[in-house]
């Protein structure tokens, strides 16, 4: 065994989790839907003055559409992460415990009585905050590990690790 991470899933690494996920997949497309609502609101506000309307008017879209940036931003983000979370706390049956140990070519999961084997091949991300390591996976699931919650090893000999794997892969593949 290479490394070895243990924690007990929190609600609050959770989200955070959640949070740095969301940031780099849906957080985008949240600002671009962000952006178009502002340039809407923005032709809006122009035609508004060259048709000689009451200004009120555009100050009424103007705050429609900053509540649905608040939403699309902030809201919906975080309703989607507290109902994931209820998932999984129904799940895992209470047992929130999370150990992740790191071999030669896979990591292992262990979570409320499941085993999980993933070769770092199908690692696609690897995304770091400030308590939290998070690795992204081809089919969309998230690993957590908190930095701090390494028994063996370190995060940055995990990072080290899965990159020589994938760079080992990537050289097989394009040899073949």
């Amino acid at each position: 065994m290479e490394a070895e991470n243990r924690f007990t899933m929190t609600k609050d690494l959770f989200f955070e989790g959640m949070a740095l996920v969301s940031k780099t997949g849906y957080g985008k497309l949240a600002r671009k839907g962000t952006v178009a609502l502002a340039a809407a609101w923005a032709v809006l506000l122009v035609l508004t003055l060259l048709w000689r309307q009451n200004l009120w008017i555009a100050a009424l879209e103007g705050a429609v559409m900053v509540l649905a940036a608040v939403w699309l931003e902030a809201v919906l983000p975080r309703s989607r992460a507290k109902r994931a979370y209820r998932k999984l706390e129904a799940q895992s049956g209470g047992d929130m415990e999370r150990i992740t140990r790191f071999y030669a070519g896979e990591l292992e999961v262990l979570t409320a009585g499941t085993r999980r084997r993933i070769p770092y091949d199908r690692v696609q991300t690897l995304l770091r905050s400030r308590n939290l390591l998070v690795l992204v996976c081809q089919d969309k699931i998230g690993i957590l590990l908190k930095l701090d919650g390494f028994t063996l090893g370190s995060a940055e000999g995990v990072q080290a690790l899965i990159r020589a794997a994938q760079e080992t892969e990537k050289e097989e593949t394009d040899h073949a």
